[in-house]
């Protein structure tokens, strides 16, 4: 067993650390998972604030025709943050 032999106050010091530790990785994780959720929506290298915005920026041509798999992409990612929960 780890910490085996060792004082009781030795134990709790290292497990003291090993629960800072935790703490310090899962404020940093959140911190990555924060800023990964975080979507810029862009067409054609430009940014745009809104799904209108998106589907006015794609031109006439992308959205033709509803068989072009334009179309159903760009109404799966209507909602972002619903799509990014089932990733």
């Amino acid at each position: 067993m780890i910490g085996e032999g060792l004082g009781p106050s030795c134990r709790l010091a290292r497990f003291t650390r090993s629960c800072r530790r935790f703490r310090e990785v899962v404020q940093h994780l959140s911190v990555i998972l924060r800023d990964m959720t975080t979507l810029r929506r862009t067409v054609h290298g430009r940014e745009v604030c809104s799904f209108e915005e998106l589907v006015k920026a794609l031109g006439p041509d992308a959205v033709a025709s509803p068989k072009r798999s334009t179309v159903p992409l760009v109404d799966y990612w209507r909602v972002p943050e619903q799509r990014l929960r089932d990733l």
